[in-house]
């Protein structure tokens, strides 16, 4: 069994890729005190590492990964990404059991992180108690901090505002929600996935419903596709139903289905480039700066958002070909279905929000493929190799 500083250190590493506002300015230091939990646990459970081959090859395909992403840092930055590829890379050697175990202690984190939030902030705006708050700005955020949570300032509020619990940003608390669920089923019976679910849904993030919405197809195509008819109808219903609530003047429809029409040829929602970022693309993509990167967001002189067309600019093709790899090297071993379905789920999430070097998508993509592949009874499997 692992050592619970291990975990910890983990879940550090987790939640700092996401930014809660108490780690602001401080992801460095956190890196580090991840680090030296996650070594205290190897001394002590050394057994529970294993670097057989499968782990010395993902090891490898992940540090040519952390090398593709880190050409243009300097050394304090080097030095950081080195404490981040050797975090990760120690999950490549436990064993399936523990990696779960991992993924469970993450999620329970996560969990009781937005049961406290959800609290505070359902006791704010359903209730209608207030509670203290202080206005401030987090890495260009200008936020209402109310301790247990934050509210993006000056946003408009329907019935409720947008959930983000201690994250910076709604956006990205909902699409790693929607990551821990789909790999663990989106099994609502247990309180913790019922409690993420929830937060999920109050992010109103179009592109945790999007994933969410994706993740549940794959699930019903490995499991039961003649029930894809019945979700697809029930999807239209939804859609209907929300069109029409006080004509149409709701945040459901406002935050998600008016950001899903297609205006100019394009998802109205689909808007993370800027037309100078898409003018400096077409341009650069037709010369020799594309395989390696231009790092458009160091010159400051775009104000891109994420996405595919931004990785490409900071990492190049490169970039992007060791990062394929990487993730589809994590694989090797596990069902081949569960693990492409996986493996699609992120190359969705990518085109728009492109995080794959976040811990937080790493530590969810290889400790969570086991739980999706164990095999129910005699259900026979087929797995990737990699010889």
């Amino acid at each position: 069994m692992l050592p619970t500083i291990y975990k910890i250190g983990i879940f550090l590493a987790f939640l700092v890729s996401l930014n809660p506002w108490f780690f602001v300015n401080r992801q460095t230091a956190i890196i580090f005190l991840s680090g030296i939990c996650v070594c205290a646990g190897i001394c002590l459970s050394r057994r529970s590492f294993v670097f057989g081959r499968t782990a010395s090859l993902q090891c490898l395909l992940l540090l040519l990964f952390y090398i593709s992403i880190s050409l243009s840092l300097n050394a304090f930055g080097l030095i950081s990404q080195a404490l981040m590829f050797i975090i990760i890379a120690t999950l490549l050697c436990l064993n399936d059991d523990d990696k779960i175990g991992v993924l469970q202690y993450v999620t329970m984190g996560m969990a009781i992180i937005t049961a406290i939030s959800l609290t505070a902030f359902l006791t704010i705006f359903i209730i209608g108690i207030d509670l203290p708050y202080t206005v401030g700005t987090y890495l260009n955020y200008t936020l209402r901090n109310y301790l247990f949570f934050l509210k993006l300032d000056g946003e408009p509020v329907f019935l409720l505002p947008r959930f983000q619990s201690i994250f910076l940003e709604p956006g990205h608390y909902g699409m790693i929600v929607a990551f821990l669920l789909y790999v663990q089923k989106f099994n609502l019976k247990h309180w913790h996935n019922l409690v993420l679910f929830i937060g999920a849904l109050l992010s109103m993030s179009l592109a945790s419903y999007v994933l969410m919405l994706i993740g549940i197809l794959f699930r019903i195509w490995a499991t039961k596709k003649s029930l894809i008819i019945l979700f697809a109808m029930m999807c239209g219903v939804v859609v209907l139903v929300f069109n029409n609530i006080n004509g149409g003047d709701n945040m459901v429809k406002t935050l998600i289905l008016d950001r899903l029409k297609i205006e100019n040829g394009q998802i109205a929602g689909n808007n993370r480039f800027t037309q100078d970022y898409e003018r400096e693309f077409a341009q650069k993509s037709k010369t020799t700066e594309v395989i390696f990167g231009w790092q458009p967001h160091e010159s400051g002189d775009f104000k891109a958002n994420a996405g595919y067309k931004v990785y490409i600019g900071d990492y190049g093709l490169v970039g992007l070909f060791f990062c394929i790899l990487c993730y589809f090297g994590f694989c090797n071993g596990y069902q081949t279905q569960q693990a492409i379905l996986l493996f699609l789920l992120y190359a969705a999430a990518f085109l728009q929000r492109a995080y794959p070097f976040w811990m937080s998508e790493l530590i969810i993509f290889i400790c969570g493929i086991p739980y999706l592949c164990r095999k129910v009874g005699n259900q026979r499997t087929y797995y990737l190799e990699f010889r």
